[in-house]
């Protein structure tokens, strides 16, 4: 869902958010911190609000980018984070999952599937911002299937474990992503 490129055949992936991403905001930085980065992420969303005209509804990151952002200091030295900055807990649906916290006032959502082979030195990660409604997931129940009749003349059988899955993003401007050298993982994530 986040890196896949598409594609037929059997090899063919899902098509991933950062091939469907409709905008790239890029933070250069050679010492990244993360005071320097929020303005980036602001960005980020507003390129979804001002490309698509609505603003987004989750960003996605790594929980280590998470904790690079909320234990960062200002100039004054006190965290950006604060213990109690998130109470109360955002509220989801019953099934979905919950956010970690907010960034710029939007619901933040960790995931270590994002991957950290997206720079040129292949130690970047990236943030999305996406529109969830947007966004459309269809995945079916498993089945499995014995076939006798294939390989009768062996006495044997072919099993298959089958399920379908497809994935749409309804606009390409739901999807925007924050990459560049300032995303670099830091030793201390």
């Amino acid at each position: 869902m986040l890196s896949g490129t598409g594609g037929t055949g059997p090899s063919a992936q899902l098509v991933g958010l950062s091939t469907v991403a409709g905008s790239t905001v890029t933070y250069t930085d050679a010492s990244p911190k993360a005071l320097a980065m929020y303005p980036f992420i602001g960005q980020l969303a507003g390129s979804v609000a001002n490309l698509r005209k609505r603003r987004p509804t989750a960003l996605l990151l790594r929980f280590g980018r998470w904790e690079f952002l909320t234990t960062g200091e200002d100039d004054d030295h006190r965290p950006l984070g604060c213990p109690d900055a998130h109470l109360p807990a955002p509220q989801t649906a019953e099934d979905a999952p919950d956010p970690i916290g907010a960034l710029v006032g939007i619901n933040t959502y960790s995931t270590e599937a994002i991957p950290s082979t997206l720079g040129a030195a292949a130690n970047q990660d990236a943030v999305y911002a996406i529109r969830e409604n947007d966004l459309y997931l269809w995945e079916s129940e498993p089945t499995l299937h014995l076939f006798t009749d294939v390989l009768s003349g062996s006495l044997a059988g072919r099993i298959q474990l089958r399920r379908y899955a497809a994935f749409i993003a309804r606009y390409a401007s739901s999807v925007a992503t924050l990459s560049g050298s300032g995303m670099a993982i830091q030793t201390n994530e």
